[in-house]
Formats: C-alpha cells, sequence, structure tokens
C-alpha cells in the first residue's frame, strides 16, 4: 500500500490516490481503513453478491471451502439454520440460536519453518463460536481436528495459526470427528455416507 499522507490513500484497484475520507473506516487495518477506496469497494461488493455462487463452485476459491464447513456443519448439526448469503459475521445458528462462524484450513506451510493450520478471525465480535476445520490437503478434504472456540476467547485475534507442536494448547476446544467425517463421507457421495 502507498500512503501519500495523512489525508490521501493510495486506491491499489483503482490505481488512484484519494482522499482519505473515500475509504471506509476498518479498525483492523492498522491505518484505520479500507485497502480499496469507496467506489472500489462497492463493485467487488455487488459484483461477489451478484457471483457468489460461482465463486462457491470453484475449488481454487477460498469461498468454495467456507462452503464446504457451511455444509459439513448443517449435515451433521441438528436445527442448524444457515444464514444468508453474504450475512456478515456467522454463517448459522445452531439449534440455541448462537451464531456460529466457521472456517476451513488445510494443513500448510506460512513461512520457513511454520507448518500448520490458520484460520482467519478477522476480530468478529458478531460470531459467538467458531467452528474450524483442519483438513490434511484440498483434494482429499479428509478432517484431521475439528475444534469449536468459544468467541470471547479468541475475537480480538485476526488469526489463529495451530501447529503440530501446538495441538495440546487447543484440546479443551476439540470435538469428535464422527459428526464431521459422516457429512463429509455424504457430501463426497461414498458408500458410508448413506
Amino acid at each position: 500500500m502507498k500512503m501519500i499522507d495523512r489525508t490521501e490513500k493510495y486506491c491499489p484497484r483503482c490505481k488512484l490516490t484519494k482522499p482519505i475520507a473515500e475509504f471506509h473506516k476498518n479498525k483492523s487495518r492498522y491505518d484505520g481503513v479500507s485497502i480499496q477506496c469507496n467506489i472500489c469497494e462497492n463493485i467487488r461488493g455487488k459484483n461477489y453478491h451478484k457471483n457468489g455462487a460461482q465463486y462457491q463452485n470453484s475449488k481454487t476459491c477460498a469461498q468454495y471451502f467456507g462452503g464446504i464447513a457451511e455444509k459439513i456443519l448443517e449435515k451433521a448439526f441438528k436445527n442448524a439454520q444457515m444464514a444468508k448469503f453474504g450475512t456478515k459475521g456467522y454463517d448459522l445458528t445452531c439449534a440455541k440460536g448462537r451464531k456460529v462462524d466457521s472456517k476451513v484450513s488445510t494443513f500448510r506451510k506460512k513461512s520457513k519453518s511454520s507448518f500448520g493450520w490458520f484460520f482467519k478471525i478477522n476480530r468478529n465480535k458478531t460470531a459467538e463460536w467458531f467452528a474450524c476445520f483442519a483438513f490434511d490437503n484440498r483434494t482429499s478434504l479428509t478432517p484431521l481436528h475439528f475444534w469449536l472456540i468459544p468467541s470471547e476467547d479468541v475475537n480480538h485475534l485476526h488469526e489463529i495459526g495451530i501447529f503440530p507442536s501446538t495441538l495440546y494448547k487447543w484440546e479443551k476446544y476439540e470435538q469428535p470427528l464422527d459428526k464431521i467425517e459422516l457429512a463429509c463421507s455424504i457430501m463426497k457421495g461414498e458408500p458410508n455416507g448413506d
């Protein structure tokens, strides 16, 4: 990001330097405003909602894996109510009406020596729980871990990193995989998913 001064900011999408007032406020950013200007954010938002189903069907898109998590939760938990597409802060409500935001990660390399599962929390204060799914890879989608984490324990964070060496720290949130494995089998059309 190219900062000109405190009254202007560069928008990487339209490639223009604009007054800071033309950017949405965003407390999670170090400079307090969105990356893109209001006009570009609005265009991106309209395209996102217009083509949301298209994004969710592309295996190369993060939205695809978010959709997988939502479908798994819907199949694994009775009386789950999916939020409307584009609802901010949560993906579904559970039987008790609590808001749950689903997160998915595959085991990957974050830096030269850092391998693990990484979940974007984005300081979300709307969700009451985070359902975090750890898969082996994008192809087989074999669930390795499932954590159900209360919001108050992580909503101050931008991202959670769970590493093989720190799994013990997350044990209190870990849930059995049986319902998750069954939901994955159903989605893959495997015989044991009947």
